[in-house]
């Protein structure tokens, strides 16, 4: 036999302990993310790996395994979720032009949700989509609330109105009346016609100041 068989034999017996949380462990870090994107994908609970038969089927495979705590899933999590989320604004902020689509429900256990997506055209002409949010949305769902909601995940992901081609949602009245209200520069060209000069001036003079405050919410253009 020679040396190389002998090598490979000896790591292959030999124990791995391929989950070591705390040190720079390629295969640690691998492991977790996995894990991660395996609960997330599946839409598992954190808690799953504290069943005693997932434990046992884990073990099964490697017993050298060091399953994650809850507390290290939330974490990694949360972590993954943020260099996700930063790519997608960096991905974003390159793009001209962006569609955008909104809806809120109640779930069958009564919480309430606003989902956002985004849609734009790469470089290429490809077409591409993101989720920017499935967020709790507690509390009563009148169009200021809709309107807020829906500028502050605008904001996070550095959207703004002029990036924003349209949001497109259902006839819902609130998300209606939220563009209608929250659309300052439609509803100000809209009431343009048929003004005179010095309200002209007036209106201008207020989208101006509206659209130099980064607090205040603006909405974009509306589809349904």
């Amino acid at each position: 036999m020679n040396s190389n068989s002998q090598k490979r034999r000896v790591s292959k017996s030999r124990p791995i302990d391929i989950y070591k949380i705390g040190e720079t462990n390629v295969a640690a870090e691998k492991l977790l993310r996995l894990t991660v994107k395996l609960l997330v994908d599946g839409i598992i609970p954190m808690s799953f790996f504290e069943m005693d038969s997932a434990f046992e089927f884990t073990k099964f495979l490697n017993p050298n395994i060091k399953i994650p705590s809850r507390d290290e899933l939330r974490k990694k999590t949360i972590q993954i979720f943020g260099e996700f989320k930063a790519t997608l604004a960096s991905e974003l902020k390159k793009i001209e032009y962006v569609c955008m689509t909104a809806d809120c429900w109640t779930s069958k256990n009564k919480k309430r949700f606003m989902g956002v997506t985004a849609h734009w055209l790469d470089k290429n002409l490809t077409r591409k989509s993101a989720v920017l949010a499935p967020r709790r949305f507690p509390g009563d769902h009148s169009y200021e609330a809709i309107a807020n909601l829906l500028f502050t995940i605008m904001k996070e992901f550095d959207l703004d109105t002029a990036k924003i081609v349209s949001v497109v949602t259902d006839d819902g009245s609130n998300f209606v009346k939220a563009f209608e209200q929250l659309n300052i520069i439609k509803s100000a060209f809209d009431n343009q016609i048929g003004g005179d000069d010095e309200e002209d001036d007036v209106i201008h003079e207020e989208i101006f100041n509206v659209m130099q405050n980064e607090d205040s919410c603006q909405l974009p253009n509306h589809s349904r």
